[in-house]
C-alpha cells in the first residue's frame, strides 16, 4: 500500500504468493493541536487492491475497495504522477499560494520523460487515463499541476511527501541511468 516504481523487484524478493499490492485512498492530516483527522475514500475514490480476497476484506471492514487486476503496472505508471503531485505541492507550500508556471512545467516535462522511460523499459503506460496523460501536450500537464497547487488542502496534504518524492526519483532514474530524459526526471527533485 505505497507508491513504488519497482513493484516486480519487491514482489520477487518477498515472493509472489506472500505479497499483494494496493494503493489506499485515505487522506489524513494532523491538526495544530495534534489530532488526527482522516477521510477514507475521499472524493468517492476506492482503495485499489491487486487481489480479490483483499478487496473483499477491505469492503467487509467498511473500507471502500476495488480490484485493480494489474496493480504492479498501475503502481509503476503512478510513480511519476506521485512525484509531480508532491513536488508541485512542496513548491506551492514554499511559495505560500501555489507553484509557479516554471515549476509546474519542469514537473510536467519530468512526468513525460518518466512515461517515456516506462515505455523504453518495455512496459505500457497504464491504465488508459495515464496513457492519455502521456500523450497530452506538456502544457496540459503543467496547467493541471499549476492549478492543483493552488488548492490549499491538496498542497498541504501532499507537501508532506518530500522524502517519498526524492526516493521515487532515485528509483526511477536508477532504472535506466543513461536513458534519454533522465535529466528531466532528476529536475523534478524538490528544493
Amino acid at each position: 500500500m505505497f507508491n513504488t516504481f519497482d513493484p516486480e523487484r519487491l514482489q520477487q524478493a518477498i515472493g509472489v504468493d506472500r505479497s499483494a499490492f494496493g494503493m489506499p485512498f485515505v487522506q489524513a492530516m494532523l491538526s495544530e493541536d495534534g489530532r488526527l483527522t482522516s477521510t477514507i475514500g475521499a472524493g468517492g475514490q476506492k482503495t485499489l487492491v491487486g487481489q480479490q480476497r483483499w478487496v473483499d476484506v477491505f469492503n467487509d471492514a467498511g473500507l471502500p475497495a476495488a480490484l485493480e487486476p494489474n496493480m504492479p503496472l498501475w503502481l509503476l505508471s503512478h510513480a511519476p504522477l506521485c512525484v509531480a503531485f508532491e513536488g508541485v505541492s512542496i513548491a506551492g507550500m514554499r511559495r505560500g499560494y501555489g507553484a509557479s508556471w516554471g515549476e509546474a512545467m519542469v514537473l510536467a516535462k519530468g512526468v513525460h520523460a518518466s512515461f517515456d522511460l516506462i515505455e523504453q523499459l518495455g512496459y505500457p503506460v497504464y491504465p488508459k487515463a495515464k496513457q492519455r496523460m502521456a500523450k497530452a501536450p506538456m502544457t496540459v500537464m503543467a496547467a493541471t499541476l499549476w492549478f492543483m497547487s493552488r488548492i490549499r488542502s491538496f498542497r498541504e496534504l501532499l507537501a508532506t511527501g518530500k522524502a517519498e518524492c526524492c526516493a521515487l526519483i532515485d528509483t526511477i532514474t536508477a532504472a535506466a541511468p543513461s536513458a534519454p530524459g533522465i535529466a528531466k526526471i532528476k529536475a523534478m527533485r524538490p528544493l
